[in-house]
């Protein structure tokens, strides 16, 4: 019978090209988007991006440059260095970024077409990567830049279920290596590929008959790559251990902590049918799923009820269809897809679903990139089976579908194109979003509204439960307003709830200088120093409290040591350093620091007066 569809469609490699192109294209509006929201903090900000001598430090701290970055338990290092890499070779500039999350993309929507071609009949499998290519549920993951993080995590985690299908049954030393290589890329971009393995052994179940009588033949034909993983694994948890100090985070969704005492299945069984409307049914799209928008559950509702009900549909679902489905060895376009889908979207929600530990969200639309290939395998495996019965009507309802995610998504993609489209769409859709305040209460400080955002951050501090990260806020815009009384009760607040946290010292320290007391900002910038020691702002903040107290010779290391991790004071942080070394009878290095400081100078003025001061420090023992 005929499938639906272009019998050209059929062929991978075409069918690969078309998916790839399609994901590509439906998001080129991302790259008029500038920096968004989060990508403030994990990219504009972060000032161990700045250069490539910086980078390598910046690689062995966690993924966040926020304080709670070890809280939140995200290690990433092979997106920290792609956002390195980028910025360098740009100069930051956004349109860079966007560029390499939408290539990522598509190769990933090709990918998902070869692997599932792999796998599954070629009807199948293209329709699946044209689905994956065009999902509305995407747009986070590819025009945020902080999404980035959700495709190149898949690539690599798709080439290694590639490598592992296309090969020989039994696993050799050299592919077994391989897999557990890309396994291990796969982990560094994104801690969410963790069940990668878990993904592996279900299509090899799908392919073939695996029944517990023959765990043990199945085991001598893969027992080699299983170890490889499990090595793998454990190594990754020791180094996560050695940055987060732990091997995951010890954070909340915002706004939830109150999940850690209740049980949380009341909350969580409200949040599954949104998983099930967002892959199946994206009309609506939100950057917030705080619990201003999904509200923790004190008992049993019946949005809770329906998503148990849903739940275990699925499950009855998945086990009816893999019980009468042949192995797909048998029949490419078995029953048993829809398991297998199913099955995969549960695997892939894991780490994101609250259910095994607390995550740091409740829900949000770039963590199902990964369990989005199983809903596409479910949603192309249905059409193929239409297409057995109605031809024309499954060619129909694909091509509809296909037409209607990429519009969907052509549409949404400008949503990010700054925190100010993206919080203003976020309030008029859900005023009740807290996240949507928190951003709106930033905004207003950069501009200059100060009494406006000190509204909107209390506003955001009543529907987030007074999260120590909006106190933080608090704290720090008081301080920039001249409140300092205020501000030293929200930090040292801050301080106290979170003693892991380096900006509430920071910002202490700041405040002590500003009152000039160096003295007391001292201890608080080593404070500051020791929780993060790859941050230049903390040791520039160093320099100047030991300026301050009088010792120029560590206050000069302390600002060294800021410029060497990409500390982008211009060139008054370099006058400062040849300030301190003259001050410590070191004018040749006063000199030299000056040299620079004239380099970096916009102003043709301002670069003479350095240089005559640098010739002013020609006698060996300058006067202070």
């Amino acid at each position: 019978m005929r499938e639906p569809g272009p019998s050209w469609l059929a062929s991978l490699p075409r069918a690969a090209a078309l998916a790839g192109l399609l994901g590509v294209l439906v998001h080129l509006g991302a790259l008029g988007n500038g920096f968004a929201h989060d990508d403030e903090l994990v990219v504009a900000a972060d000032e161990g991006l700045r250069s490539l001598s910086g980078l390598p430090a910046r690689l062995a701290e966690p993924y966040w440059p926020t304080d709670s970055g070890a809280d939140v338990g995200s290690w990433r290092p092979l997106t920290t260095g792609v956002f390195g890499l980028t910025w360098v070779a740009s100069g930051g500039a956004p349109w860079a970024f966007h560029a390499v999350a939408i290539l990522l993309h598509g190769l990933a929507a090709a990918g998902v077409v070869l692997v599932l071609g792999a796998l599954t009949a070629p009807m199948v499998a293209a329709w699946a990567g044209l689905v994956f290519a065009v999902h509305p549920v995407h747009v986070e993951a590819v025009a945020n830049v902080v999404g980035l993080a959700e495709p190149l995590s898949a690539v690599f985690a798709l080439a290694a279920l590639g490598v592992h299908l296309r090969g020989p049954e039994r696993t050799g030393p050299r592919r077994a290596a391989v897999v557990a290589g890309l396994y291990a890329l796969a982990v560094l971009g994104k801690e969410g590929a963790v069940v990668l393995p878990g993904l592996l052994v279900l299509v090899d179940a799908a392919r073939r008959e695996v029944r517990l009588g023959e765990l043990g033949a199945y085991l001598r034909r893969r027992g080699l790559l299983l170890v490889l993983l499990t090595l793998t694994l454990a190594g990754l948890l020791g180094a996560r251990t050695q940055v987060l100090g732990g091997i995951g985070g010890a954070t909340h969704p915002p706004g939830a902590g109150v999940l850690a005492d209740i049980p949380r299945i009341w909350t969580l069984a409200t949040v599954w049918p949104h998983y099930l409307r967002l892959l199946v049914f994206p009309l609506e799209l939100a950057a917030d799923y705080s619990p201003g928008i999904l509200p923790v559950a004190w008992g049993w509702t019946l949005p809770g009820l329906l998503g148990v009900g849903l739940a275990l549909g699925a499950l009855g679902v998945a086990w009816l269809s893999w019980r009468r489905g042949p192995a797909l060895d048998d029949d490419p376009a078995s029953p048993r897809l829809y398991g297998l889908g199913l099955v995969w979207v549960g695997l892939a929600l894991l780490p994101v679903a609250n259910v095994l530990f607390l995550a740091p969200v409740l829900l949000a639309e770039r963590t199902l990139y990964l369990a989005s290939v199983g809903a596409s395998l479910a949603l192309g495996a249905a059409f193929v089976h239409l297409g057995r019965r109605r031809p024309r009507a499954a060619g129909v309802a694909a091509v509809l579908m296909v037409v209607f995610f990429g519009a969907r998504t052509v549409e949404r993609v400008p949503t990010w194109r700054s925190s100010t489209v993206m919080a203003t769409t976020l309030l008029d859709e859900h005023p009740e979003s807290g996240y949507g305040w928190w951003s709106l209460g930033r905004r207003l400080a950069r501009e200059g509204r100060p009494d406006e955002a000190l509204q909107a951050l209390g506003v955001a501090t009543q529907l987030l439960n007074s999260e120590p990260q909006i106190s933080l806020d608090v704290g720090a815009h008081l301080l920039a307003t001249g409140d300092t009384g205020p501000a030293r009760f929200f930090l040292e607040r801050v301080g106290r709830e979170r003693p892991r946290w380096y900006s509430p010292f920071g910002l202490l320290a700041a405040l002590e200088l500003q009152s000039e007391r160096p003295e007391r900002a001292l201890p608080l910038a080593r404070e500051a120093v020791e929780l993060r020691p790859g941050n230049p702002s903390m040791h520039h903040l160093l320099g100047r409290a030991l300026s301050g107290a009088g010792r120029p010779m560590e206050a000069a290391r302390a600002r060294e040591r800021a410029l060497e991790l990409g500390f982008a004071g211009g060139w008054r942080a370099w006058g400062d350093l040849a300030r301190d070394r003259a001050a410590a009878g070191d004018p040749a290095g006063a000199r030299r620091a000056l040299d620079t400081a004239a380099s970096r100078a916009d102003d043709g003025r301002v670069a003479d007066s350095l240089l005559l001061l640098r010739d002013s420090l020609s006698d060996p023992s300058p006067q202070n």
